[in-house]
């Protein structure tokens, strides 16, 4: 595998300089860039597209959570920071670890170590489980008991049947893609559905169809989308 391009992302040069010099001991390490804000973050996402990103999370422009927010599904985050209280939301963004300053060189081993497993598999879509905010904690679900996903804001409503609503935050954009593509389907702006959780699907205005879901729920396609469900469906059909 070759060296992993990597960007540091750090308000504090002291910090920054140790933890490049750090990574430089590491041959599966290439740091391409390194940024001491939030807005140069961004222009060095643009301009090197890392693989892998050391990002602090308080500092000036946006903040770390609302960068790794903006990162590709394929880039992977490790937090290091002097703050123990956002563990949750880096959770939520998906990163793969989540370091204190000072940093101990074994869990610097071990956040890289994770780092290459996890570039090595493909990106794989959500075929197992979610994690879904319940309030202030998570709950992790299984994706394919998920009958419709449903965005509500910055956030995205999951229907499970005879569970409460929980919310994940991603954009519908990012959701879709990393959904398994045979089973879920964006059928509106709002709306993405699981066609292993449909039931029936009825005639609506305009082409437009309502879909009837296992526990009695109904999510109307749109005319922007429906090429998309009757490429699903025919295949389904084919089969």
């Amino acid at each position: 595998m070759s060296p992993i391009p990597t960007l540091i992302v750090e308000d504090e040069p002291l910090a920054c300089e140790l933890l490049a010099d750090m990574l430089s001991r590491y041959p599966s390490i290439d740091v391409v860039a390194q940024a001491h804000d939030g807005l140069e973050a961004i222009t060095a996402l643009t301009r090197h597209h890392p693989l892998l990103v050391f990002l602090d999370i308080r500092m000036p422009g946006p903040d770390g959570i609302a960068i790794a927010r903006r990162l590709p599904l394929d880039t992977r985050v490790v937090f290091v920071t002097a703050h123990d209280d956002r563990a949750v939301e880096a959770f939520e963004v998906h990163a793969i670890d989540y370091l204190l300053k000072p940093i101990a060189p074994g869990r610097l081993d071990r956040a890289i170590e994770r780092a290459i497993a996890s570039l090595r598999l493909p990106a794989a879509p959500l075929t197992e489980r979610l994690a879904l905010r319940d309030g202030e904690r998570f709950v992790l679900q299984t994706v394919s008991e998920v009958e419709w996903f449903e965005a509500e804001g910055k956030y995205i409503r999951a229907h499970v049947p005879g569970q409460p609503l929980r919310r994940i935050r991603r954009t519908m954009r990012e959701l879709a893609a990393a959904l398994d593509e045979r089973c879920f389907v964006r059928v509106s702006r709002s709306a993405i559905v699981n066609l292993d959780r449909v039931q029936e699907i009825q005639p609506w205005f305009h082409g437009d169809f309502v879909l009837m879901t296992d526990s009695g729920g109904q999510v109307t396609t749109t005319r922007g989308y429906r090429a998309s469900l009757e490429r699903l469906l025919g295949r389904r059909t084919a089969r």
